[in-house]
């Protein structure tokens, strides 16, 4: 079985990663030996029903974690990008309101000063 989720990087980055979840792989010893000789108490069976749960479930619970942090950083900068927009709109929208007033106050004055002149 594998798992997916997004590992958090830094705020800009997010990676998708898979891992093999189950069954456990041990990472591959390359010409060395291991040795088998330890002495485990309470049996192997008792600690891997024990132990292996657990690891389990801290895999699981790091993973909600880093995909939660990855999650929140991807909405953190789409709301960036979203205000830095709006930003440039009301930037757009100002300038264009400043032109029509200009354009209504120059029309004004023409009419002023056409009247004005019909009066000479």
């Amino acid at each position: 079985m594998e798992i997916l989720y997004n590992r958090f990087k830094n705020s800009a980055v997010q990676i998708p990663v898979s891992e093999q979840f189950l069954p456990l792989v041990l990472p591959k010893t390359e010409g060395k030996t291991i040795p088998t000789d330890y002495l485990i108490e309470p049996d192997k069976a008792t600690i891997l029903n024990t132990l292996l749960p657990k690891a389990l479930h801290a895999k699981i619970f790091a993973v909600l974690l880093n995909s939660a942090a990855a999650e929140q950083a991807a909405r953190t900068v789409a709301m960036q990008i979203a205000t830095d927009n709006a930003d440039d709109i009301l930037t757009d929208l100002g300038v264009q309101f400043n032109k029509r007033r200009q354009q209504a106050i120059t029309s004004e004055l023409l009419d002023i000063v056409g009247g004005s002149e019909a009066l000479k």
